[in-house]
């Protein structure tokens, strides 16, 4: 019980700190946005964000909690971050920019505003991707495509490391010594892609994850130090 309660003191501490820079109330915010331009409704985000909070200069923020870790290491959880990402994103597109904010047991998050440009590209591109998942299976897997991007991967060009390190977080599987495959984890990958080189699918895989998954990882950053 007291392993369990140990982290908790941090954690609510960090909170109570953001509540002194957010320190108003805000009630949820509706979302209703269709792109310009699209007639086809299934396009059309409909949903409620909340928590929301307000500095004493009028900016927003979503303060959460996470019962989780998001860091580990000298790393961010980023697998952890993506629900929070496609969250903060549908805030500036589907109104104003703002910061998020994730607490968790160990360490946090921030989320910086972006710019509306910047939000509505990256919207999409998960647009597009939705859309392609929905007609077949989609040539990404979240972890490999994270060890591609963390190694300088880009789509237009080779890079040996990454695609290597890709393909070993893909299929590289001994539990003997802690190592777990990806592939291994995931029914739907192992039925969907027998093997690296399937869901590499020609070097559609680099271009989906870099258009996917660089952009958060720019968001996300590095963790400070006193939080590894």
């Amino acid at each position: 019980q007291d392993d369990l309660a140990a982290p908790m003191e941090k954690m609510f501490d960090e909170y109570a700190k953001a509540l002194v820079q957010w320190p108003h109330a805000l009630p949820d915010a509706a979302l209703d946005y269709l792109p310009p331009g699209q007639a086809d409704e299934s396009l059309r985000l409909v949903d409620w964000l909340g928590p929301l909070r307000a500095s004493d200069g009028g900016e927003r923020c979503r303060l959460l909690l996470d019962s989780g870790s998001l860091v580990k290491g000298r790393s961010y959880r980023r697998d952890r971050v993506v629900p929070f990402w496609v969250a903060h994103l549908a805030a500036h597109v589907a109104g104003q920019p703002m910061t998020s904010i994730i607490i968790s047991k160990a360490g946090k998050v921030q989320l910086n505003p972006l710019r509306p440009e910047a939000a509505l590209q990256h919207w999409q591109e998960l647009l597009r991707a939705w859309q392609e998942g929905l007609r077949r299976p989609l040539p990404l897997a979240l972890q490999s495509a994270l060890a591609w991007v963390d190694k300088g991967g880009i789509a237009d060009a080779v890079n040996e490391e990454a695609f290597e390190t890709a393909r070993s977080t893909f299929e590289d599987h001994d539990p003997r010594y802690g190592r777990r495959a990806e592939r291994e984890d995931n029914d739907y990958l192992a039925r969907a892609f027998a093997d690296f080189t399937s869901l590499w699918h020609g070097g559609e895989f680099a271009q989906w994850s870099e258009r996917l998954l660089r952009p958060l990882s720019e968001a996300v950053g590095k963790p400070p130090r006193e939080q590894e």
